[in-house]
């Protein structure tokens, strides 16, 4: 399973996995992909790849932030609850 997301980080602010169940849904991998052919500060993607390990419900919590500024840059939040059935 995978979510993809649009990110430009030239502007500081990035996509980042706030909460997650790795009991039930793994993170395998988390890249950030500029499309070919577009120059530096375009709108790109975050792209997230998971792996179901067993049924059940997860939470999975993305929030779009400046780390270094701390929870109150948080300017999105996506929440999703995720049924993972065997």
């Amino acid at each position: 399973m995978g979510i993809i997301l649009k990110e430009n980080p030239s502007t500081g602010f990035q996509w980042t996995l706030e909460q997650n169940n790795d009991d039930i849904l793994e993170l395998l991998n988390s890249d950030y992909i500029q499309p070919p052919g577009l120059g530096i500060g375009s709108e790109s993607h975050h792209v997230w790849n998971f792996k179901a390990r067993k049924s059940g419900d997860v939470r999975l919590v993305l929030k779009r932030w400046r780390p270094w500024e701390g929870d109150k840059s948080t300017v999105e939040r996506l929440d999703f609850t995720i049924s993972v059935k065997s």
